[in-house]
Parts: structure tokens; C-alpha cells; sequence
């Protein structure tokens, strides 16, 4: 093979792993932003929720609950905390 099939080969196979990255690299996006969202309202709820004493604790696991499960998460946060622990 010549040197322009080699150049040819290549430039197919970098097309090729980008086309294959593009769909991963908007999951990956979409998470990063839920997960940013997720923390910030924890951290907003937590404050305003400081009216009727009702805070949570901010530690690694709820963190990780807000960032994996949003809105539902740190509802589930809040109930937990009402209803279980107080």
C-alpha cells in the first residue's frame, strides 16, 4: 500500500471515533449539568429550608443523592429527614 491509502485509513479512522464520541460526549454533558443543577438546589433548599428548621445535613451521601436523582432526590432527602429522623 502506498502512502496515501495509509493517509486515507487514518483520516477514515479519526472520522469514524469522533462520529462514535459525538453521542457520549452529549450524555456526558447532560449528566455534568444535572449533577451541578442537583447540588445547587440541595445547597438552595437546605437554606431556605432553615425557616421551619427543617436542614440537611450536607455531607458525601446526600450529595451524591441529589446529583444522581435531582429534584426527586432531595425531595426524598427532606422526607427522609421529616419523617425519619426527627
Amino acid at each position: 500500500m502506498d502512502l496515501l491509502t495509509y493517509i486515507l485509513i487514518i483520516i477514515g479512522l479519526v472520522f469514524l471515533f469522533i462520529r462514535l464520541l459525538r453521542i457520549p460526549i452529549r450524555v456526558i454533558s447532560k449528566i455534568i449539568l444535572n449533577s451541578i443543577l442537583g447540588v445547587c438546589l440541595l445547597f438552595t433548599a437546605n437554606f431556605l429550608s432553615e425557616i421551619i428548621d427543617l436542614r440537611v445535613e450536607i455531607n458525601s451521601i446526600t450529595i451524591l443523592i441529589s446529583i444522581l436523582l435531582g429534584i426527586p432526590g432531595i425531595l426524598f432527602l427532606f422526607i427522609f429527614k421529616y419523617f425519619i429522623l426527627k
